[in-house]
């Protein structure tokens, strides 16, 4: 059982679940009873969670994985009414990994297709090709969040290897683990180091090796 979110002024956020529907409980300090939210629901059950506060503890991210390699992000502030902003609804893929800006006015939350070989459709041949014949691999997506209004731009990731290209096959941290810069770029740790992305763009991500 997951323990609660406990945030700085001893509010406690908790995840509950049922048979039928999941949601979170608020309990503020000088509160006698906790409020709650009921969160849409997912297709089937999950098998972990994670709770996550912004800087400012004005958000709270929900987190969840099926174990089918699916992952699943709920938004929700938790100031003064418990709204829901965002829900992704499962997307496909693994290791997914969050991060607010320092204003926390944007999340990001960055999911690869897999967390081991993500170069295992290229070294098995299957190859896919882009509008202009250039080889490329889907490594995953990042989604982006105005938390305010809960407007949300999804963008696909992917690889661009050199002609002749062979993989190294080296262990590696699954995680993209997105930080927002000073000078307002995102930052993304890829296996091969550390890339950076505009978060004001809106088209597909292309890393060439």
């Amino acid at each position: 059982e997951m323990a609660p979110l406990e945030l700085a002024d001893g509010t406690l956020i908790e995840l509950y679940e049922d048979e039928d529907w999941i949601g979170i409980y608020r309990l503020r300090p000088d509160a006698e009873e906790a409020d709650g939210l009921i969160l849409p629901p997912l297709p089937w059950t999950f098998a972990g969670a994670e709770l996550v506060a912004s800087p400012d503890e004005a958000w709270v991210v929900l987190w969840v994985y099926s174990g089918q390699s699916e992952e699943a992000i709920f938004l929700v502030a938790v100031r003064d009414e418990l709204i829901l902003r965002y829900a992704s609804g499962y997307l496909g893929g693994e290791a997914g990994s969050l991060g607010f800006s320092p204003d926390a006015k944007r999340l990001a939350f960055a999911l690869p297709t897999t967390c081991n070989e993500w170069w295992e459709l290229w070294d098995d041949g299957v190859v896919l090709l882009d509008e202009e014949n250039m080889p490329w691999i889907h490594f995953g997506q990042l989604v982006l969040v105005e938390t305010e209004t809960g407007q949300a731009t999804t963008r696909l990731i992917r690889v661009l290897p050199p002609d002749g290209w062979q993989p190294e096959q080296a262990a590696y941290d699954p995680f993209m683990r997105p930080t927002f810069l000073e000078d307002g770029m995102l930052e993304l740790q890829m296996p091969w180091g550390p890339e950076q992305v505009d978060p004001n763009a809106t088209s597909k991500i292309d890393f060439y090796l």
